[in-house]
């Protein structure tokens, strides 16, 4: 009987250290995705000012007023910019991306990210291209648009 009440004790000494980890990221859900858009401009044409705005940029639009202020909005394309009006500020966040490429690219795949460690928001997005050439006359401007659920600001 002895090691009956042995055997229990330290199952239950046992079950007591056992603890679940948070995950160190979740996955946010993406509410809508839309087609990404891709512009190849001359190296030699473009000014600066684009070359800056399409330098591995990450907005946040939780309003009207801040999307159509937003300088990534006055590049998309009308079709584009329909769609994105609609978007419902008052349950969703609207994710504007932009990026640039040597490459044309073929593909887009984006995942958005909450680190559970640090309390921030995290965006990865991979680029899938076609090989490089030799000479390199044009860059590829890219912009992805995405609403997942309204998020609050992080206080920093």
């Amino acid at each position: 009987m002895k090691s009956y009440y042995i055997f229990v004790l330290i199952f239950f000494l046992s079950a007591c250290h056992k603890t679940e980890e948070e995950p160190e990221y979740t996955a946010i859900p993406i509410e809508k995705s839309y087609p990404y858009v891709s512009e190849k401009c001359s190296i030699e044409d473009t000014d600066r000012v684009k070359f800056e705005l399409f330098n591995q940029n990450i907005f946040l639009i939780h309003s009207m007023d801040q999307l159509t202020e937003s300088h990534l909005f006055k590049y998309c394309p009308e079709a584009l910019q329909k769609e994105l009006t609609a978007c419902n500020f008052e349950y969703h966040t609207l994710v504007l991306a932009a990026s640039s490429s040597l490459n044309k690219i073929y593909d887009l795949k984006h995942t958005a990210l909450f680190d559970n460690y640090f309390s921030d928001y995290q965006y990865v997005q991979t680029l899938y291209m076609h090989e490089y050439k030799e000479t390199i006359e044009y860059m590829y401007f890219i912009l992805n648009a995405f609403v997942i659920k309204k998020i609050r600001k992080i206080q920093t």
